[in-house]
């Protein structure tokens, strides 16, 4: 198989990378760690960008949990608020399960610990802040807060995948957190496949909508999922903001399939 380099955070609490966008960047390869040390984001992708010269990460993986202590903790895996940025298969996993301590017993039927709150502390997956920023094949997973918050314009998401966190309660649903959340001021935003997941393992939590995004954001093909457990996601995409006309700039195959083209 291929190997990956893991970087752990540091115990200063920094990033495990923190980049100066202008241009040309290549980030492939590799995995970030979250550690004891309370860390405020593990990638840190600032910068203009360029238009002329995009960036690029590609196979980039973010942890918070997994193996070794749960005691462990990431306000935010990544954050990009460079523009002209390309994701190029990007997976960031809040744990759901990690090794077993020493002499622990796992639940019955189960092999690993079962992360529950309090454990692999982490607010949020990817917070987008650059415009113009194309992912193609991005995961969020499990992340305590909204799994996704893009907050630039001209976003475009081609496959996304998301499960919700599966410890909790209805807390959670009460305080709106989404799988994929756009800001309502957000002017121009497509996204194409993408899914949210739920297992609310041990309670029954009702969350408003997987999509939280104002009209002048296009989903193609959007779906929930109900792995299994209790319910449930409510409804598919909820909008915000004022209606828009839906004639806005779209990758073309998009536009035709919304009769805009």
């Amino acid at each position: 198989g291929l190997g990956l380099a893991s970087l752990v955070a540091p115990d200063t609490g920094e990033p495990c990378v923190v980049v100066d966008d202008q241009g040309g960047i290549r980030l492939a390869g590799v995995v970030l760690q979250a550690s004891k040390a309370p860390t405020a984001v593990l990638l840190r992708w600032g910068g203009p960008g360029s238009s002329e010269n995009p960036s690029v990460l590609s196979d980039v993986f973010a942890r918070v949990g997994g193996p070794g202590s749960t005691d462990v903790r990431a306000d935010v895996m990544a954050e990009v608020s460079a523009s002209h940025v390309v994701l190029d298969n990007v997976w960031l996993w809040r744990a759901d399960h990690s090794e077993l301590a020493p002499g622990e017993t796992p639940r019955p039927g189960e092999q690993y610990h079962l992360v529950v709150t309090g454990e692999c502390a982490c607010d949020n997956g990817l917070v987008v802040d650059g415009d113009d920023v194309v992912a193609y094949g991005l995961a969020v997973e499990h992340t305590e807060r909204d799994q996704l918050i893009w907050n630039g314009e001209r976003g475009r998401v081609f496959f996304y995948q998301c499960e919700l966190p599966y410890e909790v309660d209805q807390a959670f649903g009460d305080a709106g957190f989404a799988g994929y959340k756009v800001a309502p001021n957000v002017t121009k935003h497509a996204s194409v496949a993408p899914g949210v997941y739920s297992y609310f393992r041990d309670h029954r939590c009702y969350v408003d909508a997987a999509v939280v995004a104002p009209d002048t954001a296009v989903f193609v093909n959007a779906f929930t999922k109900k792995l299994r457990a209790h319910e449930g996601i409510l409804a598919t995409i909820v909008r915000t903001g004022p209606p828009a006309s839906w004639r806005y700039w779209l990758p073309a195959v998009v536009a035709r399939w919304f009769g805009l083209a």
